[in-house]
Parts: C-alpha cells; sequence; structure tokens
C-alpha cells in the first residue's frame, strides 16, 4: 500500500487458531453472514474477521490454510529444504545451486524449526 502499512497481512507463525463465529461473536458485524465468517485468533490476542462468498469457500480457505500449515511442518520434520524454502520464499523452486544458497536454505529452515518449538513451549 501506499500509506506504508501492510496492507492487513497476517504472518502465519502469528495464527493461533481459527473459530467459526457464532452469532454472539458477531455483534459488531450485524451485516455478517454466520455460516460464511470465521476468526483468526492471533498470539496477541487480537480477533481477524473474515467473510468468504459462501459456507464453501470458508470451508475451502480453512482446509487451504491448514494443508499449507500441515505441508510446511512435514517438510521441516522430514528435513526437504526444497519445499520448506519454497514455502518460506526463500530460494523459489529451485534447489540450491552454491554451497552459499545452500547455508542460507539450512538456515531458514533450523530458524523456521526453533521458531515453531519456541512458540510450543510458551503455550
Amino acid at each position: 500500500k501506499q500509506d506504508g502499512s501492510d496492507g492487513g497481512v497476517i504472518d502465519l507463525f502469528d495464527i493461533q487458531s481459527m473459530d467459526t463465529a457464532s452469532i454472539d461473536m458477531l455483534e459488531q458485524y450485524q451485516f455478517a453472514i454466520p455460516e460464511n465468517t470465521f476468526f483468526v485468533v492471533l498470539d496477541n490476542g487480537k480477533h481477524v474477521v473474515f467473510e468468504a462468498s459462501s459456507d464453501s469457500d470458508a470451508k475451502r480457505f480453512i482446509h487451504g490454510l491448514k494443508w499449507v500449515v500441515a505441508r510446511l511442518s512435514f517438510n521441516l520434520v522430514v528435513g526437504n529444504p526444497l519445499v520448506s524454502c519454497e514455502l518460506l520464499s526463500v530460494g523459489g523452486s529451485q534447489s540450491p545451486q552454491t554451497p552459499m544458497e545452500e547455508a542460507v536454505w539450512s538456515k531458514a529452515m533450523n530458524d523456521v524449526t526453533n521458531h515453531l518449538v519456541d512458540k510450543s513451549l510458551t503455550k
């Protein structure tokens, strides 16, 4: 955005949970359709409201987000740098071409793994 804001970007690692919206939760959003609406709860306690165009679109978004997290977690655990770094925007879809690139990919995987372990220990 031109004003320098992040444009509503949510860091994947800041998501604590996703909850479906109830009518009580939507008092501030009187025009929201509960079946199409869900909350993303962040680590800092804030809630971000999403409303999809339909119930199936909301379910598809939640399923897709869970799939990305599962894919990243699996590939970190098995040590697959190609997929892990692709999901982390490190190096694109090519494998590392130089020892320096390989070191960057390895550091990125280690940093993410350590971050996830640290977050799980604080919960």
